[in-house]
């Protein structure tokens, strides 16, 4: 078997690996795609399998910028891995799991994190449970201020600098928050049912939501420059859902999360990440996680997951 970086004569080879490894659905091949359009993407943290003369195996991690315990860590997100069915259990998935995890460490990413099979990806050294999901529920009309001084419109690419800082404000205290890139590519969506929002008043923006109008009562995301703010686009989002009551994505350390009550974290054991280096504050992290004395994390995927 020889592991090597992908290259762009792979593509379509690889497409069709994802689509066939993960049961004819195309949703991963669809991602793959996406995740090369990131400013971070990097080929030699791609890697493929050959095997019989043919691709056998895919895997890729994702350079990604998180947040924890304060600080800002260059990591990786390993999304997806893929093997042909033809040849699956054969130890193709461990190999290309442990290369890259050679690949990764030398180029001085600190931790790895994924969403995985508990009884897989904890072999390699993953810790379950770091990340979940976070929510507050939010009465529209108990919290909800007037919005008539709210503009609310699409995002342009003039918008990032503004967006970037309004995450840092909102996000910055999270744990395993994912700093965006500044490229519309994470302030947009592939999926025409996910629509960004910039929320401006006095010619200000003031916020940000991502909201699936499948699901318009609980944003994807919702950042705010502060609690009037956070008041008014509640009732403005309550109004386009046609329902009072609304979920936020607010993590209790999240900026917003202060204007109500009820903000909680619930973590999930497939949301896992493993230390890569002995330097990161990972190591910590999963120690005062264990112990009780600090929340786990929470992670909003970059706007590419959109695609399902």
């Amino acid at each position: 078997m020889k592991i090597r970086p992908e290259t762009t004569a792979d593509y379509a080879a690889l497409a069709r690996l994802n689509i066939l490894a993960f049961h004819e659905r195309i949703d991963e091949s669809h991602l793959v795609s996406l995740v090369r359009q990131r400013r971070a993407y990097d080929p030699d943290l791609c890697l493929v399998a050959e095997l019989d003369g043919q691709i056998a195996g895919h895997i890729m991690f994702n350079p990604m910028r998180i947040r924890l315990m304060g600080q800002t860590l260059d990591a990786v997100n390993l999304a997806p891995v893929a093997v042909l069915p033809g040849y699956q259990r054969q130890g193709i998935g461990r190999a290309l799991i442990e290369a890259g995890h050679k690949v990764v460490r030398d180029k001085g990413y600190g931790l790895s994190l994924l969403l995985g099979h508990t009884d897989y990806y904890p072999k390699f050294g993953y810790v379950m449970g770091l990340f979940g999901t976070a929510s507050v529920e939010v009465d529209s009309e108990a919290e909800g201020a007037p919005a008539d001084s709210l503009t609310v419109r699409t995002v342009t690419e003039a918008d990032l600098p503004a967006l970037m800082a309004l995450w840092l404000h909102e996000e910055g205290g999270v744990d395993f928050s994912a700093e965006p890139e500044p490229t519309l590519i994470d302030w947009l969506s592939p999926n025409p049912a996910v629509q960004p929002r910039i929320y401006e008043r006095d010619g200000q923006i003031v916020g940000y939501t991502r909201i699936d109008t499948r699901r318009p009562h609980a944003p994807l995301m919702f950042l705010s420059g502060d609690a009037l703010s956070a008041r008014q686009m509640i009732a403005w989002c309550a109004a386009q859902a046609g329902q009072r009551m609304l979920t936020l994505p607010l993590h209790p350390a999240s900026a917003s999360a202060a204007f109500f009550n009820g903000a909680k974290v619930d973590p999930w054991d497939a949301a896992m990440a493993i230390p890569l280096t002995e330097d990161t504050p990972l190591h910590d992290f999963i120690a005062q996680v264990k112990s009780g004395q600090r929340l786990p994390g929470r992670l909003i995927w970059p706007s590419v997951f959109d695609v399902s």
